[in-house]
């Protein structure tokens, strides 16, 4: 008998423990999905293509990332690293903006350089500044392949982003040359965070001078190409900082369409974005689109907090 009183406490103090855990499972949050995660999910579901896409509000650290460590093509936004090492050299006065840079002939036979050819007309060197000016704004590919041999070559690039702690992006040179291989596109890849936190470094002045970080800024900002990419759908007159990154289309498949860059908002701020469009069923205009729509988004957000 006295057994059977002993058990009946302990029955109800393993009901209490049971309830207690019961209630305790019950109040566990669930992680909450943004307003803005659920855009991009929508936009993500709608489009023949995978998207990757980073954003870092330089001023206040907020962040955004979807799909932000896979590896994705860099296409032409690798020239943004390259561009950054050019402005090291300035700054070490290994270089200067004034002086003249020869280009070999076998640069001058890159592909995807009509326009800086034309503007040579028949020379064969160019102003340092001018040639930086053709490599972001056009996306020229004879000043990349200039710029990357004055660099050491394509692995100095992967190299030079890795010391300043990003890990997420790797380079492919061609064998027995110092020039970038864009032949096979996941070759040459980046991660969407790491490209955004570079651009972060860059403009909170990390690495250059402060002059060479505002000259590189204001080419970055005279960007011609791309407008239909993150400026696309933005407010008119919404200054960014940007480079592009594109490859052809061909058989209806493009491999990725990119743009990098740092958006000025309205109360000043700035939000550095990278957003990778690829394996795309579809044509340049259409990953133009989808990279325009996905920069809205983000820039919507980033107003509304």
């Amino acid at each position: 008998m006295r057994s059977i009183f002993l058990f009946i406490p302990f029955l109800l103090l393993v009901s209490c423990v049971d309830e207690q855990t019961a209630n305790q499972t019950a109040t566990v949050e669930l992680p909450t999905i943004s307003a803005l995660q659920t855009s991009i999910d929508s936009i993500a579901k709608s489009v023949k293509a995978k998207i990757a896409v980073a954003s870092i509000n330089i001023q206040t650290g907020d962040t955004f990332y979807y799909n932000a460590t896979d590896s994705v093509p860099t296409q032409s936004t690798i020239k943004f690293p390259l561009a950054l090492m050019i402005m090291r050299q300035v700054d070490s006065g290994g270089l200067s903006l004034e002086e003249s840079f020869t280009l070999t002939k076998e640069e001058l036979a890159t592909p995807s350089g009509k326009s800086l050819l034309e503007a040579l007309n028949g020379k064969t060197s160019m102003r340092v500044h001018t040639l930086l000016e053709y490599m972001t704004h056009v996306s020229d590919n004879i000043s990349c392949s200039g710029f990357t041999r004055q660099v050491g070559g394509a692995k100095q690039i992967e190299a030079y982003i890795k010391s300043t702690g990003l890990q997420g992006i790797v380079v492919s040179q061609i064998e027995g040359k110092p020039y970038i291989d864009f032949s096979n596109p996941y070759g040459t890849w980046c991660t969407a965070k790491d490209m955004a936190m570079l651009l972060v470094k860059f403009y909170k002045g990390e690495l250059l001078s402060k002059t060479s970080t505002d000259t590189l800024c204001s080419i970055m900002e005279r960007t011609t190409g791309g407008t239909k990419r993150i400026k696309g759908l933005l407010p008119a007159n919404t200054v960014v900082a940007h480079k592009t990154g594109s490859s052809a289309t061909q058989n209806g498949k493009t491999d990725a369409i990119n743009d990098i860059g740092v958006i000025t908002l309205p109360n000043g701020q700035h939000l550095a974005i990278a957003v990778y469009v690829h394996n795309i069923t579809g044509d340049m205009e259409y990953g133009e689109s989808i990279i325009a729509t996905v920069a809205k988004a983000v820039y919507d957000d980033a107003i509304a907090k």
